[in-house]
């Protein structure tokens, strides 16, 4: 999206175009922060709960033998088809100039596209339905995304995004609840996803109304890759985008497995099974990310350093990985909840020279 220039253009396209960096003039709509909180929440639940239980007990349901190869390959084609997927739907709502008729397309979408998923018994099939999944989950997520700037004040924005930010910790709790409940039957949890996806669409649209937004041109494709590469060549901020992508690598190539590693690598205690000890699992590192996370900023901003806290946090994981995974690994197979928290304050956080 381009900004007009002062003078340039009618005194109605700037104010569209700066409605996105000012937001609109009042405080948020009331109630409008907790529908964010359950509508993220509920995005979250459905990528955890499918893609780190029901989607690997479908796929081990289906070819044993080689699970952790064809989970692998499912994961990585279907991640390449929501990167691709998030900014056409981006575009596409911004062209309309409304996000909830996308919110709610996109999360009655969720059902059948679930019930879909949960028919399938092949890898292609299973493939198939997971990339059409990731499609009307994007429609949802980027509609939902561009609330925040679309509806809330710069002055409030910060309570805007704890309220977002909170929807991960409390979404993947209530995925991996869900999705342990029906790990016996993977099929129903599937609709169960859908449908509470499916409602928080509905509560989100019903109880969260909007103003029509003048409809904005989406940024050509080359323009957003020329702003992106432009800002890679700043130092700090290259390192920062870095940094925060092997973070996610990092945590998610050990959380996306952490079923498998479980079963296949992991003593658990009598009678409890893998599902069950995800369900435990899940929780546990919330609140471990979540304070570690605050405490990280904190510290950070206390000290005015960045890299003091990246590099203690780089430290605490060859101690945690080196020993080779066996029936006795136990915890150390689980990647550290405090120091992913602490490196992902610090990288939020990060600035020249510090």
């Amino acid at each position: 999206m381009a900004l007009s220039s002062p003078g340039t253009g009618t005194s109605s396209d700037a104010a569209a175009a700066d409605i996105p960096a000012r937001g609109p003039a009042g405080p948020p709509r009331r109630g409008l922060l907790p529908l964010l909180l359950v509508g993220n929440s509920a995005m979250y639940a459905l990528y955890i709960g499918v893609a780190g239980v029901l989607l690997a007990l479908q796929v081990e349901d289906v070819d044993p033998a080689d699970k952790v190869a064809n989970f692998g390959l499912i994961a990585g084609i279907s991640a390449i088809f929501a990167t691709v997927f998030n900014p056409v739907a981006g575009a596409l709502s911004d062209r309309s100039g409304r996000r909830n008729p996308w919110i709610l397309g996109g999360g009655l979408a969720a059902v059948p596209a679930m019930f879909l998923l949960g028919s399938a018994d092949t890898i292609l099939l299973i493939t198939i339905a997971w990339c059409l999944g990731q499609a009307v989950m994007n429609v949802y997520q980027a509609a939902i995304t561009s609330v925040v700037p679309d509806r809330v004040p710069m002055s409030a924005r910060g309570k805007a995004s704890a309220a977002v930010g909170l929807g991960l910790p409390f979404g993947s709790t209530l995925g991996a609840l869900i999705g342990a409940a029906f790990s016996e039957d993977y099929r129903t949890g599937y609709l169960v996803f859908g449908a509470l996806v499916a409602g928080a669409a509905v509560l989100f649209t019903a109880c969260g109304r909007e103003e029509r937004l003048p409809a904005r041109a989406p940024l050509p494709v080359r323009s957003q890759l020329a702003a992106f590469a432009s800002a890679l060549r700043d130092h700090d901020f290259r390192w920062a985008f870095i940094g925060r992508a092997l973070l996610v690598l990092g945590y998610f190539a050990v959380s996306g497995y952490q079923l498998y590693i479980l079963q296949d690598h992991t003593a658990l205690p009598a009678g409890m099974k893998p599902e069950a000890a995800v369900a435990v699992l899940m929780p546990l590192t919330s609140v471990a990310m979540v304070v570690s996370t605050v405490l990280g900023g904190y510290l950070s901003d206390r000290f005015d350093r960045r890299k003091l806290f990246v590099g203690a946090s780089a430290s605490c994981r060859p101690s945690r990985s080196s020993s080779r995974p066996s029936p006795r690994a136990g915890p150390r197979c689980w990647p550290s909840p405090p120091s992913t928290g602490w490196r992902s304050a610090a990288t939020w956080r990060w600035t020249p020279h510090s």
